[in-house]
């Protein structure tokens, strides 16, 4: 959560707070208040006061609540942390290196990595498009063999999970015979 939602959802939560305190204190019997807001009401400037400000403090909830929902995007997985400070590889890296090493199979036309950091290493998704007549599990154990070795290799990353799904190989235009 960024800092300046930060501080609304600290402004929104005072604003609760004390709603919730001033109704409390309402329904113990204590009329005041509520003689009060209805002074206020009757005043039509002062009615115009309330509405703009009960807009805003529900716009607010509306932004908190949806900031709430969204997560923010991992653009990095950790790979090491020094004395001298923590060394990072951006998923864009990795995600590259997944697919220089799975091409380098036989049978592997296309692949299309999805990388998630977990705090034992990383997980990694991949669509992959083979050759017809390849043995697919065969292929499959292959390409986790070898993303497993080139990322523990060159990235020092633990491969903890390897999902492949094979999509339909290209279709190999038929020759014409004339």
């Amino acid at each position: 959560m960024k800092h300046y939602q930060r501080a609304l959802l600290s402004l929104y939560s005072f604003l609760t707070a004390v709603l919730a305190l001033i109704v409390l204190f309402v329904a113990l019997g204590w009329q005041e208040p509520f003689h009060y807001f209805q002074v206020l009401l009757a005043q039509q400037e002062t009615r115009w006061t309330i509405v703009a400000v009960s807009a805003l403090v529900f716009l607010l909830a509306v932004r908190l609540l949806f900031a709430g929902f969204r997560s923010e995007k991992v653009t990095h997985a950790p790979v090491q942390a020094t004395g001298l400070g923590q060394v990072s590889i951006t998923i864009s890296t990795l995600e590259n290196m997944i697919k220089r090493s799975v091409l380098k199979i036989n049978g592997v036309h296309h692949v299309k990595p999805a990388i998630k950091t977990v705090p034992d290493g990383i997980a990694v998704f991949v669509k992959v498009q083979l050759a017809p007549e390849i043995n697919i599990p065969q292929t499959t154990s292959e390409i986790q063999s070898a993303m497993r070795e080139y990322l523990e290799r060159y990235a020092g990353l633990k491969l903890v999970e390897a999902r492949i799904l094979v999509e339909d190989a290209p279709q190999e235009p038929k020759s014409r015979v004339e």
